[in-house]
């Protein structure tokens, strides 16, 4: 099942990119100067370096600049 599962994937579209994303960047807002938060269930060792946009871009698999120009379409777009 699992192979066939991996054979039959199809890629996350650009909509399903941008809201995995925001989902990613809103488990880590606030994480700069907050001892307490812990996101995600990490630790403060664990928790990532880096701008929280950049890092929920690269989850995805996008470039920063990608990620924030898609954003702004996405957020600004009509349904």
């Amino acid at each position: 099942m699992e192979r066939d599962e991996n054979n039959e994937r199809r890629d996350f579209t650009p909509e399903e990119k941008i809201a995995i994303a925001q989902a990613i960047e809103a488990k880590l807002a606030g994480r700069v100067g907050n001892p307490d938060l812990k996101p995600i269930s990490l630790t403060l060792d664990e928790l990532p370096k880096g701008r929280t946009d950049e890092l929920a871009a690269a989850a995805v698999g996008m470039g920063k600049d990608t990620y924030r120009k898609a954003k702004t379409v996405f957020n600004e777009a009509d349904e």
